[in-house]
């Protein structure tokens, strides 16, 4: 596997201390699109990431070694951590943490679009938090986004959840959006300082998928025929 630790990465938090993975981030995600080996391997510890990592493509996986041992921190408001395009990537045993006083932005977000390769799906996200210091804050911790993909293959397609809890959300604690055939088994959504435990689940294109983890359903957004089946 590709480590982290190899192209300069230092587990060092807190924020305060730094330095910023980002650098090294975006050099493993070069190395893994550019060559045969596309795992990248984060060791245990608390990495910051003080500037927005670059979008990941071409199937890679980001694994670490346990939610409660890797914890990838954003330390920066409003944007975007981890953005997923193409398909077949995958999240893996960590934690995502919006660092305290940081708000806004989504902390993993799969795209399908209409771009040469853009169509997204068979990603794979399990055992991962996302989560929060005191006065941090997500604006949408996970979105599955097929909004933009309007020719065949419609929409975001097979994605799989499993083992997946998200914290501390104040526009959606989840959101999918065009999504076909997508799966949510284990875990759930939750509230913190007052944030949602909501979720949405819709668009025109939106069917097939399933959900069997801990959501608040009473204020939660589900379109008709988006679910295969009933919540549980």
């Amino acid at each position: 596997m590709i480590d982290l630790k190899a192209y300069g990465a230092i587990p060092n938090g807190p924020i305060s201390n730094g330095p910023d993975c980002t650098p090294a981030l975006n050099s493993a995600i070069a190395a893994a699109l550019a060559g045969d080996d596309k795992t990248i391997h984060v060791p245990a510890g608390q990495w910051m990431f003080m500037t927005p990592p670059n979008p990941i493509s071409g199937g890679i996986r980001i694994i670490g070694e346990g939610k409660s041992d890797t914890v990838l921190t954003r330390a920066y408001s409003n944007g975007e951590f981890l953005v997923i395009v193409q398909n077949g990537s995958e999240v893996k045993d960590l934690t995502l943490w919006a660092g305290p006083g940081t708000s806004g932005g989504i902390g993993i977000h799969m795209i399908a679009d209409n771009a040469p390769n853009g169509a997204g799906g068979n990603h794979v996200i399990e055992d991962i938090w996302i989560t929060s210091g005191t006065g941090g804050t997500w604006a949408i911790p996970i979105y599955l986004d097929g909004l933009n993909r309007t020719i065949a293959p419609h929409g975001i397609r097979a994605v799989t959840l499993r083992d997946v809890n998200v914290f501390n959300a104040t526009s959606w604690a989840m959101e999918w959006w065009n999504t076909v055939a997508c799966e949510w088994y284990g875990g759930g959504a939750y509230q913190g300082a007052g944030t949602t435990q909501s979720i949405a689940v819709g668009g025109p294109l939106a069917t097939e998928n399933l959900i069997h983890a801990q959501i608040d359903q009473a204020s939660s957004t589900i379109w008709t025929g988006a679910l295969r089946s009933p919540i549980t």
